[in-house]
């Protein structure tokens, strides 16, 4: 409901297409239903100023855009913020403009990941009055003041649509907003334990790595910040008070960054001996075998890693800085201490040949990981690779900003009927009950989810369902080396 007595200022999560429709790799799968901690933390920061901040989450709660439209126009918001993702950006747009239409006198904010990789592309849309790079909370905030006072000062004036905005001191922030939207609209479940309620907390920011394929480095300038393991924890003790938590999904580029600030987390959650079970993402380069210890002590029940490839040739060529020995190292800790995990991987880099996936489906074969995950290689603006490929003979369609390409081996559609096939064969050999790499006991929990019955029916399909076309992997590649 609308306060009358604050100022109110609207943040907004269009929604992203499923482009696996038109371009049939999952890395293009819109994330539904995952809670907006970005937009969260901006409206927590909103809410701290004294302003009274409204969350539409497009994505869970789509809108007739004539009514969503009608409804923004009554509320008669000081200003009307837009997070704005590579996937998102067309309907962004559209909507953007056409609320401007409406109401030319009420400022739009641009901000989000693909705003800060291409900002000066979004400045020059007329119906856009500023766009904030980078951290957007200290920048929104100063701007809502400054709207309020109604004027623009020297550094918010339409000669300078660009805000950069400035990195907060994370332990300061608010908290993430969750009270503004709908919990039980998202999916709170884990990606790799089979925990519910599970809720997404982030203990830090950025990535210091130099991954070719990714954006990473462009958005967070390889810079890595962390909070403080207390403030971290707090909240965790906060969501299983508040909203029931039995869960945590750590979700960030990177966890196990800090080998100080990992011990210090589960410090933290061993000294306040809390009933939690956890998840994050991780590096294989990034642990040591004592810090799986303790982080299993402390409740780790599961960890994503990106392998991407089991070539040396093509890690080296990605960038991605560890070595074949460092990922069996990895994957066979966590086995000895029963750490469920994942391992994603990447195939149709330039230059990748038959040869090199073969080395990639192989080793996928051979880890001892509860699932594996391969995704076909998309340009993503704001990385190297992106800038390698884009204009060049290797790019078969562009969506907005969205380079779908081959590579020199393998046409669009082959790639996509490897990616099908290794992610079937891989994961139905996994499925098998009785194997070392997936237990009885856990197949039955997959299967049962008492309070969630659809989910483990999407799982036994996902695990077992064999997709049209040739499933054969070692055909396919052997069918490429021919040409």
């Amino acid at each position: 409901m609308n306060d009358k007595k604050k100022p109110v200022v609207l943040v907004i999560c269009p929604p992203e297409p499923d482009l696996c429709k038109e371009f049939k790799t999952i890395v293009l799968k819109p994330y539904i239903g995952e809670v907006p901690m970005g937009v969260l933390y901006l409206a927590g920061q909103l809410e701290e100023a004294s302003f009274q901040s409204i969350i539409f989450d497009l994505t869970v709660d789509p809108r007739p855009t004539d009514e969503f439209l009608e409804e923004l126009d009554q509320l008669d918001p000081l200003l009307v913020g837009f997070s704005v993702t590579l996937l998102n950006v067309r309907f962004t747009n559209e909507l953007a403009c056409r609320f401007k239409s409406k109401r030319p006198d009420i400022p739009i904010i641009y901000g989000g990941p693909h705003v800060t990789i291409l900002p000066q592309k979004h400045a020059d849309y007329d119906f856009v009055d500023f766009v904030v790079t980078n951290e957007g909370e200290l920048a929104l905030v100063e701007l809502a003041k400054q709207v309020q006072r109604g004027g623009i000062n020297a550094r918010f004036s339409h000669d300078k649509k660009i805000i950069e905005g400035q990195h907060p001191n994370f332990d300061e922030l608010a908290l993430p907003a969750r009270h503004l939207v709908d919990i039980g609209r998202y999916r709170r479940r884990g990606q790799v334990m089979d925990v519910s309620p599970t809720d997404i907390v982030c203990t830090s920011r950025g990535c210091p790595f130099n991954c070719a394929f990714c954006s990473s480095k462009t958005i967070w300038h390889q810079k890595y910040y962390m909070r403080s393991p207390e403030k971290v924890v707090d909240e965790i003790e906060f969501l299983m008070r508040e909203y029931g938590t039995k869960g945590i999904y750590f979700r960030e580029d990177n966890f196990t960054v800090n080998r100080q600030h990992v011990f210090g987390m589960c410090d933290q959650i061993k000294r306040r001996n809390l009933d939690i079970r956890w998840e994050c993402e991780s590096r294989v380069d990034t642990v040591t075998k004592d810090m799986l210890v303790a982080m299993k002590e402390a409740g780790c029940s599961g960890i994503w890693c990106g392998v991407e490839s089991g070539s040396p040739r093509i890690l080296k060529k990605i960038r991605k800085g560890f070595t074949i020995d460092k990922v069996l190292s990895f994957y066979e800790w966590c086995r000895e201490l029963d750490i469920p995990t994942h391992a994603m991987f990447m195939l149709g880099f330039s230059g990748e040949t038959p040869d090199d996936l073969r080395a990639t489906y192989e080793l996928a074969l051979k880890l001892p990981t509860n699932r594996v995950q391969f995704a076909t290689y998309c340009g993503f603006p704001g990385s190297e690779m992106y800038d390698e490929i884009k204009g060049g003979e290797l790019v078969v369609a562009q969506w907005e900003d969205l380079l779908i390409s081959r590579n020199e081996y393998f046409t669009q559609e082959q790639l996509y009927e490897l990616e099908a096939a290794m992610n079937y064969q891989a994961n139905r050999n996994r499925f098998r009950l009785g194997t070392r790499k997936i237990s009885i006991e856990r197949t039955i929990r997959w299967l049962s989810y008492a309070a969630h019955p659809k989910m483990g029916w999407r799982l036994f399909r996902q695990k077992v369902s064999k997709p049209s076309g040739n499933t054969n992997v070692l055909d396919l590649l052997n069918a490429a080396s021919k040409r």
